[in-house]
């Protein structure tokens, strides 16, 4: 999977395709969470995306649903990071800058 939204950008244009055949809301995600984490972060969306992702699978949730629930999902994530930020020493969170 690319790393960058430049990378999907690039691709989708010489394969002469729209952008959004080639990512998704998870891509973004994942993307995001590198861009403000680094690759620790990258890692702990795409596990987050899949663990979500096994408990949709076979659910009877409708589209609307499941889309809410992990709207709410990452908006904890992003919060949730952002508080634990304040407890990394010092000298790991210039790492991470």
């Amino acid at each position: 999977m690319p790393k960058s939204k430049d990378s999907y950008v690039r691709l989708a244009e010489v394969l002469d395709i729209d952008l959004s055949s080639l990512m998704d809301e998870n891509a973004e995600f994942t993307i995001q969470a590198s861009e403000k984490y680094g690759s620790r972060g990258r890692r702990q969306a795409e596990k987050l995306v899949k663990d979500v992702e096994a408990l949709y699978a076979g659910g009877e949730l409708e589209e609307r649903d499941m889309d809410a629930m992990m709207r709410a999902l990452q908006d904890a994530y992003w919060r949730a990071k952002e508080i634990n930020r304040t407890f990394v020493p010092k000298k790991y969170r210039e790492e991470e800058e």
